[in-house]
């Protein structure tokens, strides 16, 4: 793995505004659609199921939180692929994300 992880950063280094996950401060998290980001509508689905004051526990368990920047993965082949190409490969990967313009 540490192998594809110089991959990636080597990757990086060469396509500006990418960064591998490993190098982001704090995680990766803020690259993702948060809770208070979600429309009134799409809490109100949340807390339709009864447990009202438990909608965002109940989202951040369940719910599919969608990346709002570009994203995918440095494979052990040096490679860079989509999620959807990158299931399904018997490669190692290093996720990678366009940090910035």
């Amino acid at each position: 793995m540490e192998k594809t992880a110089e991959l990636a950063s080597e990757w990086c280094n060469a396509n500006k505004g990418w960064q591998p996950i490993f190098d982001i401060g704090n995680g990766a998290d803020h690259l993702y659609v948060q809770w208070e980001e979600l429309s009134a509508k799409e809490r109100r689905k949340w807390g339709n199921n009864g447990f009202r004051s438990a909608a965002k526990e109940c989202w951040e368990e369940f719910g599919a939180k969608k990346c709002k920047v570009p994203y995918g993965f440095i494979a052990s082949d040096g490679n860079f692929y989509t999620m959807q190409e990158f299931v399904g490969l018997s490669l190692n990967g290093v996720m990678v994300f366009k940090t910035t313009v």
